[in-house]
């Protein structure tokens, strides 16, 4: 009789975990769809999708300020958390301030996938970038941007790298619709970045190494990293600079007309890069190559070059 019933525990136990999973996959996929919508709304408003962060003026210095889910804020009934932060002075490391950090540092649930692996407090300092940003503070999300192809794009200045980011959200200046010639279907807006680490990954936490951070931001240049992914690098990667997800054998991503698609880790992949925005040959070229992967042209608003999905 145990083993009767213990052999029906083991036929019934993976229908119980698939059906767990598929409820999940269909939260994650409602909270994409919303952060979307929240999107849009900005865009409305703005005439502008959010960019992965925006500069402040204090002066004759343009400051790093808002990542684009602090910009949404408005959008996602968190008014009080964004006009906190609103008061605060600009600067360099502002996400040290305390104020800030006392607002950002919660545990906000519409940025976290139910498959994902919780970190332990929710709340804590992503180690990847406490190192690298001298112990600056933030909560970690489960979705970033697309801020396009590379991120050796927009090395040189501002405007390089608002010229390099062909994604969806490139940096300090956001993407207008009409800026998506491809199409809002075949633009990829925001995709999953929990999963697991790289194994080969030098970093102290690796868990937190692949998710990215929903505090405002610090640096001009190299922030993009915490707040927008690259399709330079390959889906499930476990790199903090690809997409990355929980889900077996997918990645969840919301596109630019607010729908949300479920794209195969197995997408056709090939990335033809290059390192200077300024060079307009190299970028004809690069925008001209039918033989670039699916999962490229998706994450390029301009390239003429639609995927279909």
């Amino acid at each position: 009789m145990i083993a009767i019933i213990g052999v029906l525990v083991g036929l019934l136990l993976p229908a119980v975990q698939q059906a767990r999973e598929a409820a999940r996959r269909a939260s994650c996929t409602n909270k994409l769809r919303q952060l979307a919508l929240a999107c849009h709304n900005f865009a409305d408003a703005n005439k502008r999708f959010p960019a992965a962060h925006t500069l402040a003026t204090s002066g004759n210095t343009d400051y790093p300020s808002d990542s684009w889910f602090v910009q949404i804020m408005p959008y996602l009934e968190l008014q009080d958390a964004y006009d906190v932060i609103q008061t605060q002075p600009v600067g360099w490391w502002r996400r040290n301030n305390a104020t800030i950090s006392a607002v950002i540092d919660q545990h906000f649930e519409e940025v976290r996938c139910p498959s994902a692996l919780r970190l332990d407090p929710p709340t804590r300092t992503q180690e990847t970038f406490k190192a690298s940003w001298g112990g600056a503070s933030g909560s970690y999300s489960d979705y970033a941007g697309c801020a396009g192809v590379s991120n050796s794009w927009g090395g040189g200045s501002n405007d390089v790298a608002m010229g390099g980011n062909m994604g969806a959200m490139r940096i300090v200046e956001g993407v207008r619709f009409q800026d998506i010639t491809d199409g809002t279907t075949s633009m990829i807006l925001l995709g999953e970045t929990s999963g697991q680490p790289d194994p080969a990954s030098s970093q102290s936490d690796p868990e937190a190494a692949v998710r990215s951070l929903i505090s405002t931001t610090n640096h001009i240049w190299n922030t993009p990293k915490e707040v927008a992914r690259y399709s330079s690098v390959k889906m499930k990667s476990g790199s903090e600079l690809g997409f990355n997800s929980d889900h077996e054998g997918i990645v969840l991503f919301a596109m630019t007309d607010g729908s949300v698609k479920a794209l195969s880790e197995d997408i056709g992949f090939n990335h033809h890069g290059f390192g200077n925005a300024n060079n307009n040959a190299a970028r004809a070229a690069y925008d001209s190559d039918a033989a670039r992967g699916v999962y490229q042209k998706l994450c390029h608003r301009a390239d003429g070059n639609p995927a279909g999905l």
